[in-house]
């Protein structure tokens, strides 16, 4: 080899000595029973050994305790003169930190081909796992994120549709319905597809559109407010009463308003029934009184017409104070309803047969109707007796009957049935079985406004009226423990 050729293969040893001494990666290489036989600058910066330390050392000590078999893997690999690239794994650095690397393994093999060692090349890729583990750490959290809202969005789905109360969603501009949950369902009587072809107008009364739209007008984006009752009207017709709180809201990027609809028809009934017993009450307590004063003036006239009785011869006389006797004993009898209707009375409770009480009165009844009015009675036989004053259980009837003469100026037809009844409890009236009195008649009927007010005291349709009205009867009724009910 000549002098230029010598000099010019030192030259490229020497170029190539530096750029391995030059390169951040790790540059080793082994015999091939693992002794380290060379070690670069890189190497003493991955992994703290300096090339005295790690050099004559087995390439083992930079393996985890953990993976033991990785060596002898590689090296046959190795053995069968293939290369190991970019092999991901763990080495241990000097000060017992673990790091990520990527190997590159070549085999080196002596002038008969034999492999003899292994050069590898070892680059430093934990800042790339790290911002890897960073990426998938962040997937996992909008995954989680996404789930989470997924499953928060159906635990509101789940709240709106299993809610007891009726809940709707209507846009506000159209008044289209967009959702409707389970118990709107239940409550109006219409299917969720029928809903979602209607609007809100649909369950309004007639009367109430209007109304509906001045309140919306009234509330500005993003209000809520909890309106007084509403009346709807469900599929079949019937009114419901609601109690309406509503919000607007964001529903699939579009404002909505959301309705819950809390249906207190019953406790609209419930509190009219407790109004009309404090009005009974008050003015019964006045009746009371006025009944026992009035009584004790009667007892007067009553017993003055008596002695005059005793004295006198004249006819006319006699007759004149027979009807001031007549007509205290009216005024008695008007003391018992008065006393009656104020509770105070002494009811003479006893077993008793409705029908035969119904049988008794119908006779009356043609003196106190007229002609014009026919009168039908349909009994249902075998009913069981009932507890209940005979007497004010007549007058009862008469009271009903000409109620229902008064209802028909030109004639008409007067019903009377009777029959066995099982009520639920509903209504405040305790659950059992009963005996229903049913008394209707053809008249003209009465608005709502007149049926509320029926019961109440000295209440009354006529130009004029006296008495008490049907008072009476609502107090006989519920004072020997019954239930009583006005339809029209």
């Amino acid at each position: 080899m000549s002098h230029a050729d010598t000099n010019g293969r030192s030259g490229s040893i020497d170029h190539l000595a530096a750029i391995v001494e030059s390169s951040d990666d790790a540059i080793i290489s082994t015999s091939f029973d693992g002794t380290i036989l060379s070690w670069s600058a890189g190497a003493e910066r991955m992994y703290g050994y300096t090339a005295a330390e790690a050099i004559g050392q087995p390439v083992s000590m930079l393996v985890p305790a953990e993976r033991p078999d990785e060596l002898a893997r590689i090296f046959e690999q190795l053995r069968r003169g293939q290369p190991v690239d970019r092999l991901e794994t763990v080495r241990v650095h000097k000060d017992g930190r673990q790091s990520d690397v990527s190997l590159t393994i070549s085999p080196i093999v002596d002038a008969q081909g034999a492999v003899v060692g292994a050069s590898s090349i070892a680059r430093d890729i934990g800042p790339r796992k790290a911002s890897e583990n960073h990426l998938r750490l962040l997937s996992f959290e909008h995954g989680r994120a996404v789930e989470g809202l997924r499953r928060s969005e159906e635990s509101y789905r789940r709240l709106f549709e299993q809610h007891p109360s009726p809940m709707c969603l209507f846009e506000p501009q159209t008044l289209r319905f967009l959702a409707v949950n389970e118990a709107a369902i239940a409550t109006y009587g219409y299917s969720r597809d029928e809903f979602l072809a209607m609007t809100i107008d649909d369950i309004q009364p007639d009367e109430d559109p209007a109304r509906l739209r001045d309140a919306l007008r009234d509330r500005g984006r993003g209000s809520r407010d909890a309106s007084p009752v509403w009346r709807h009207r469900r599929k079949d017709g019937t009114p419901v009463e609601v109690s309406v709180t509503s919000s607007l809201v964001d529903f699939d990027d579009r404002p909505a308003r959301l309705v819950l609809a809390l249906d207190i028809t019953e406790q609209r009934r419930l509190e009219q029934q407790l109004l009309q017993a404090q009005k009974m009450e008050s003015i019964g307590t006045l009746a009371a009184g006025v009944a026992h004063d009035f009584n004790n003036v009667l007892m007067v006239v009553r017993a003055s017409a008596a002695l005059l009785l005793r004295n006198l011869t004249d006819p006319q006389l006699r007759a004149d104070t027979l009807q001031i006797d007549a007509a205290a004993e009216r005024g008695s009898e008007l003391t018992r309803q008065l006393l009656a209707f104020s509770r105070q009375q002494v009811l003479h409770l006893e077993a008793t047969e409705v029908n035969d009480v119904v049988e008794d009165t119908l006779g009356l009844l043609d003196k106190v109707i007229g002609e014009d009015v026919v009168t039908i009675s349909e009994l249902e036989t075998g009913l069981p007796s009932v507890v209940v004053d005979r007497t004010q259980l007549g007058q009862v009837m008469l009271n009903l009957a000409v109620n229902a003469r008064d209802a028909m100026p030109d004639g008409g037809r007067l019903s009377i049935r009777t029959a066995a009844a099982e009520l639920d409890g509903t209504g405040g009236v305790a659950p059992g079985p009963y005996v229903l009195l049913e008394v209707s008649d053809s008249g003209n009927g009465m608005d709502e406004e007149t049926r509320l007010r029926a019961f109440d005291p000295f209440f009354t349709t006529k130009p004029t009226g006296t008495g008490l009205g049907l008072a009476p009867v609502y107090g006989i009724v519920t004072q020997s423990g019954g239930h009583i009910e006005l339809s029209s």
